[in-house]
């Protein structure tokens, strides 16, 4: 996944500026382990947690001042299921200023429709 990479898998036109999503594995992007950063456009990712295959967490925090009043993850779990996987995704926002909390759930309510259509549009890629 990345901004100009493989993409979100979202809707491409804002996720990642029109260049369609991947639509297969590409071998040259599978090497990321923890600390690795991962493109996500104007700000990149850290990828915080990679425990391959299972669990991949991407964190947005700046240094400084500003990373002690935002932080950014987003979650990504593999379970199994007695029908087979399931992906399980979580997106969290701290923002400790003015307004923050409405910042907040605008993230959450923005993130739920991205996240909707990447999970949708995975399952279309592996259940073809």
């Amino acid at each position: 996944m990345g901004f100009k990479r493989a993409g979100w898998y979202s809707y491409d036109w804002i996720d990642n500026l029109g260049k369609k999503s991947a639509t297969r594995i590409h071998p040259e992007w599978q090497d990321i382990h923890s600390g690795s950063k991962v493109p996500g456009g104007p700000i990149d990712f850290k990828a915080a947690i990679v425990e391959a295959p299972h669990s991949f967490v991407l964190l947005i925090q700046p240094a400084g001042k500003i990373g002690q009043r935002f932080c950014f993850t987003l979650a990504y779990e593999l379970r199994d299921h007695p029908q087979g996987t399931r992906l399980v995704t979580r997106m969290r926002a701290s923002i400790k200023m003015p307004g923050g909390r409405i910042a907040e759930r605008l993230l959450a309510f923005g993130d739920g429709i991205m996240v909707r259509k990447q999970l949708t549009t995975l399952a279309h890629m592996v259940c073809r």
